[in-house]
Parts: structure tokens; C-alpha cells; sequence
């Protein structure tokens, strides 16, 4: 005797037995029986087929109408037909008929048993019942299959979907479901645009129709974001199949590679951050290499030109010393006058260019004033209008700045003019050059976008010209010494180059902001002084001689100079004593210590230098008095002698009447004593 399982039928919603009297009028024999086993009622047709009256089968457990083995078997199946509330069909033979039991639940207590003759049925009918009984046992061995199977892919633990021709998803895993946070259900039939970005989706599309159209199987990085919007990336396989019906399918599985991606970037992130600070210290390097050697170039050149600053300085001061000699002993109207005049005034002139060459050097002394930008650029005007083409138009505006700097005025005119003259050499005729000045105060974010700047208070004079301008090229090199970009013969490369060493030296900086067909601008920044001490003139005045008296040893090791040095003194009523060299110096102080009053002494000399001659005269006198001399202004070996106790310092060429004064303070200071 089979068993066979029906669809499923749920009857839990009945709360009471169906009418007898209804029963009653079916054909169909019908019992129905408890949990227990206990026939709780029996229809007419149940008594006649059983044999049996209602008396006979109510209130009895069914165990007494049959076998032991038969009644167990019923049993079982009345038990699971109430714990499944599934309906259960099972056939046997009695007393030669094919009956076709069918075991209802009614409830969770109660079970409706139906009775059918299937003896007489024909041999369709019977087909049928039994094809039924099949497609009943496929379905579910189907059922059981496809469950099998989801369990299967569900266990994968990658991204799975199988795709038709028409990119809808006919098959997914839980790991997509949940990804979308969307039962399985309500994802089968849709495509990737009913849940990820179009761009995405976009790409997804493209790879996935090349697979179609080639039926090769592809590799491809992907990204994708999730519904809560975080990105992942995942390596996708593609490939295509055919079902049973010969329709083409596309596989597709993925990788989760989305802390592998996120650590790529990281570390790509890191490795360009590391390779702009390689980048930046490789530059930071080269730029300090570039300095260095700049730094050991330009102290070359340095030495060179102050070598050749403090040569000329002792040539210029024998001419500048005669000349001035001569102007005294001619008279006004002698035709030689205007020669003599002529020669102080070229040489005046040299000594300008050897005060640059000084400042080349860095050595040359800054006498450093309280200077207003009025005074400053009004000096600056003057000297323009007297040097630069008249279709040239000036203008020039310091309203905005009242406020005073610390300068050396000749240096900063120097500076200025440098500037200037460049400026009107790239200005073309009727172009305009235009000088202001203005007080600024300079933080940390304006500082950023000028080199070498410094926060604080500042005088900005801008040199703004109306020229060509310049390439950022050119505008980087030139500060560069030699870089000219003039004609050969009409430029040397250094008047911007001493002009940015002046600006440095007074603790100021330059910006330049030019391009081609725009003109170029120039500001300089000198520190602004605050409280400054008072000041009878912003311009050098001119000394008078005083009259002196005493015996001067003076010491040098050029001829013409010491000559000339000599016959000045004397013509101003001292008593010269001419030592050429520090050897003939120390043997003079030896024997005429007691009658000299001061000694003038040349710091550059062979052999015994200043500082060892001084020295050496130190250690005969303690108290001697000294003026040191050089061609060079004030430098290291000066200020060691200075600082030693030197009284004075003069700088060649030096004019007679600062000569005469320079004396006549350390004598005069001799006779207060």
C-alpha cells in the first residue's frame, strides 16, 4: 500500500466541524476522528461501506475495526497529517475493492477521512491519478533539486549571478540579496540599472555584450557602490554558457578586492606624497647647491673686486689729494683751474664705482641715517631727470608713505637708480616711468608670495615702467651677476645684482612682477623705523678743515700716497713722518716714541699686515694712539683693530678737510687729557 503526500492544504481557519446533516446527504463515505483515534462521526455512506452503524463507530478508536500492523500504519499517517496540516492520500484493498482514502486536517485536533471506490475507474482515470501522483513526486524531487542547488551558490561566499541575453538576473546568491538588502525574490528578472549608479551599470553593460558578441570569457576590475553608498571594488569573471534550451547565459562571479584597492590607494597616496617630498628636498638641494656655488662664485669675485676696489681707492686718493692741493694754489681765473676742477671731479666720479665694487665686495660701510621716501625719491628725481631720455615721462607719488627708514642715503639712492636706469632702458619713446612709495604692513599670507620676505612694517617704493617686460625666465635670473640681456657693450650684469646685495644689507627684499607686453614693476621694502632719533640733515655735509698741530707717523706701503699724505700734512702745519712699510714703521716708534702724537696706519700691506704692525706697536707704546687706513671700508681686520683700541678709521680716497678732522679729534681728545 502507497502513501502519497498531496499539495500542501491548510485548514487551521475552520473553527468548527461541518455539518452532519450536510455530510449526511454525501455519497462519499466520511468519517472524522480526533487526534486520539476516537471516530467523533461517521456519515451514512462510512456505515454502509464499512459495515458498521454509527453506534458501532462513534466513540471507538478505529484500532478495534482493523489489524494490529494495518492499525499502526494509519497512526502514523493521521499523526503527520495533523503535525503537517498537509492533506495525505494513500490507496488499499478490502474485501476485493481498491479504496482511495483521503486523511484531511480540520484542525490541529481533528482529521476528515473521505472514502473512494476507485475499483470500477477506468484505465484513464487511473492513468491520470497516477501521472498526478508523479508530477507530484517531481515537483517535488524539483523543489528539493532547486533547493539544493540555492544552498549550494548561497554557500559560495562571492558575489554569483547568472544573467539571460537580455542582462536580466535569473539566478543570484544571498551575497547579492544582501548586498542590495533586497529579498532574492524581488531581484530575479530585474537588470544592474534597477539598482546600481547608470555609470556603473554602463560599464557593466559594455563588458558584458563584448562577452556575448565573442563568447570569450573576461577578467575585469570593477567598482561599485553599495546602497549605503560606500564604494567597493571587485575583480569580476565573465563568461558564457547555454541552458538545456540552447539559450545563452552569462556567469558572472566576483572577488571582493575592495581593502586590497583601498590599501593600493593608500600606499599611492603615500608614494606620491613621498615622491613630491623627494621632489621638494631634491629641489630644496639643488637650489642650496645652486647657492653654495653662487655663494663661492660671487666671494671669489668678491676678493677680486675688492682687490681692485682698495688698488684704485689708492690711486684715486693721490689724484683726488693733488688735485685738491692744486685747486687751493690756483686762482679761479687760471686756465688750469677748470683742468684741475675737472680731474677731482672724474675722480669723485671713480670713487662712486669703487664704492660699488665696495659694495660688490661687501665691504664697504653702511652710514646708516633715518631717511624719509620723500627725501629719498626726490634725490632719485633728480638725478633721472639729469640722465635719462626727456621723452621719457616721470611721475612720481610718496603722499602714502610718512613714515622713516634706516638707510645708507647714498647706497639706497645707488640702488634705486640701478633699478631706474634698467627700467628706462625697456621703456620705449613716450613710455612712462613711475616711482610711489607707500607704507605696508606685511603678514604671514602676503610674505608667502614674495622670496626672502619677512612679516613686519614696511616702505615699498615701486619702480613701475611702461616697457617690453620680461619672460618669468628672465625675471628669475636677474639677480644673477653678468646676466644682461642687454646689447654687447651697453650693460655689465651687476647693477641689479649690487642693487638686491644693498636692499639685503639694510634688512629689506624685491619683488618683481612683469610679463612680456605688460611692463615690468619693482618693489623694494626697506624696514620702517619706529621713534626714530633726531637728525639735523638727511644729506652729508660738507667738513671744514680745522687747524692741527703735532707730528704724524704715517704708514703705507704706496709710494704716491705716502707721498702726497705727507706734503698735505705738512702743508697744514703737522710734522709729517713717512714710514714705507711696517718693518720701517716699528724702527721709526722705536726711536721717536715719545715725539710721536698718532701714527696713520695702511691695514693692506705685504709682509706685516696692519693688525700685526699694530700689534707690535701695542707692545712697545700700550698708549699708542692709531688711525687705520684702508682702501677698503670698515672690514673684519679693521674692527679687530678698532676693537683693540685704533682711534679712528679713514676710508681712501678721503677728502683733505676729513683728513685734517679725523686728526684733530684724536689730538684734540690727546690735549684734554
Amino acid at each position: 500500500m502507497n502513501v502519497e503526500e498531496n499539495n500542501m492544504l491548510h485548514w487551521d481557519s475552520i473553527k468548527t466541524p461541518p455539518d452532519p446533516d450536510i455530510l449526511n446527504f454525501i455519497d462519499v463515505p466520511t468519517l472524522i476522528i480526533n487526534k486520539s483515534g476516537i471516530f467523533e462521526f461517521c456519515n451514512n455512506a462510512a456505515c454502509l461501506n464499512l459495515n458498521r452503524t454509527a453506534e458501532e463507530l462513534i466513540g471507538n478508536h478505529f484500532e478495534k475495526f482493523m489489524l494490529p500492523d494495518v492499525a499502526e500504519h494509519r497512526k502514523i499517517i493521521l499523526h503527520e497529517c495533523l503535525a503537517s496540516g498537509r492533506k495525505m492520500v494513500f490507496e488499499d484493498v478490502r474485501d476485493g475493492k481498491n479504496l482511495l482514502h483521503s486523511v484531511i486536517p480540520l484542525s490541529s485536533d481533528l482529521a476528515i477521512i473521505t472514502l473512494a471506490d476507485v475499483t470500477n475507474w477506468n484505465a484513464k482515470e487511473q492513468q491520470n491519478v497516477r501521472l498526478e501522483k508523479l508530477v507530484e513526486t517531481r515537483t517535488a524531487e524539483l523543489k528539493k533539486t532547486r533547493d539544493f542547488l540555492q544552498r549550494v551558490i548561497d554557500a559560495i561566499p562571492h558575489p554569483l549571478a547568472v544573467k539571460d541575453s537580455e542582462h536580466r538576473w535569473t539566478l543570484i546568491n544571498r551575497i547579492i540579496s544582501d548586498m542590495f538588502q533586497l529579498p532574492v525574490e524581488e531581484m530575479i528578472g530585474k537588470t544592474d540599472y534597477d539598482f546600481i549608479r547608470k555609470e556603473e551599470a554602463d560599464v557593466f553593460r559594455a563588458v558584458e555584450e563584448q562577452v556575448f558578441a565573442t563568447g570569450e570569457p573576461n577578467i575585469n576590475e570593477e567598482k561599485l557602490t553599495e546602497i549605503d553608498g560606500r564604494e567597493r571594488w571587485q575583480v569580476a569573471i565573465k563568461s558564457l554558457f547555454t541552458d538545456p534550451d540552447g539559450n545563452k547565459c552569462l556567469l558572472a562571479i566576483a572577488n571582493d578586492i575592495t581593502e586590497r584597492k583601498l590599501a593600493e590607494i593608500e600606499l599611492q597616496r603615500h608614494r606620491e606624497k613621498l615622491e613630491e617630498l623627494v621632489a621638494a628636498r631634491t629641489a630644496e638641494l639643488l637650489r642650496t647647491q645652486d647657492q653654495l656655488i653662487q655663494s663661492q662664485k660671487m666671494d671669489a669675485i668678491g676678493k677680486l673686486a675688492g682687490g681692485i676696489a682698495h688698488e684704485f681707492n689708492n690711486i684715486l686718493a693721490v689724484i683726488i689729494s693733488t688735485t685738491t692741493i692744486l685747486l687751493d694754489d690756483l686762482e679761479t681765473s687760471d686756465p688750469n683751474f677748470k683742468h684741475a676742477e675737472r680731474i677731482k671731479k672724474v675722480a669723485a666720479r671713480a670713487k662712486d664705482m669703487t664704492m660699488n665694487l665696495l659694495t660688490f665686495a661687501r665691504k664697504e660701510k653702511l652710514d646708516v641715517r633715518a631717511i624719509s621716501a620723500e627725501a629719498l625719491v626726490s634725490e632719485l628725481l633728480d638725478l633721472l631727470r639729469r640722465s635719462i631720455s626727456k621723452k621719457i615721462n616721470i611721475c612720481s607719488d610718496t603722499s602714502k608713505s610718512s613714515s622713516k627708514m634706516s638707510l645708507d642715503f647714498n647706497q639706497a639712492i645707488q640702488a634705486l637708480l640701478n633699478v631706474s636706469i634698467n627700467a628706462c632702458d625697456a621703456i620705449p619713446e613716450n613710455g612712462v616711468l613711475t616711482i610711489l612709495a607707500e607704507d605696508v604692513l606685511l603678514g604671514d599670507s602676503d610674505c608667502a608670495a614674495i622670496p626672502a620676505s619677512s612679516p613686519g612694517e614696511y616702505c615699498r617704493i615701486s619702480v613701475i615702467d611702461t616697457g617690453k617686460g620680461m619672460t618669468a625666465d628672465v625675471t628669475n635670473k636677474i639677480f644673477e651677476p653678468f646676466f644682461t640681456t642687454k646689447e654687447r657693450g651697453k650693460g655689465t650684469g651687476l647693477g641689479l645684482f649690487i642693487t638686491l646685495g644693498i636692499v639685503q644689507r639694510h634688512k629689506g627684499f624685491i619683488s618683481i612682477d612683469s610679463a612680456p607686453g605688460k611692463g615690468t614693476k619693482v618693489d623694494i621694502y626697506f624696514p620702517i623705523i619706529k621713534d626714530p632719533a633726531p637728525s639735523a640733515s638727511e644729506t652729508p655735509l660738507e667738513k671744514i678743515a680745522p687747524k692741527v698741530e703735532g707730528s704724524i707717523l704715517v704708514v703705507d706701503d704706496d709710494k704716491d700716497f705716502l707721498e702726497i699724505t705727507v706734503e698735505i700734512l705738512r702743508i697744514n702745519g703737522l710734522n709729517p713722518i713717512a714710514a714705507s712699510g711696517a718693518a720701517r714703521a716699528l724702527e721709526l716708534y722705536r726711536k721717536l716714541e715719545n715725539e710721536i702724537d698718532l701714527v696713520i696706519l695702511d691695514m693692506m700691506m705685504p709682509e706685516i699686515d696692519g693688525v700685526e704692525t699694530f700689534r707690535l706697536l701695542r707692545e712697545i707704546n700700550p698708549n699708542v694712539k692709531v688711525i687705520v687706513c684702508s682702501g677698503y671700508s670698515i672690514d673684519q681686520s679693521a674692527t679687530r683693530v678698532i676693537n683693540d683700541g685704533a682711534v679712528g678709521f679713514l676710508q681712501k680716497p678721503f677728502e683733505i678737510s676729513c683728513l685734517l678732522s679725523t686728526i684733530a679729534d684724536v689730538l684734540a681728545t690727546r690735549s684734554r687729557r
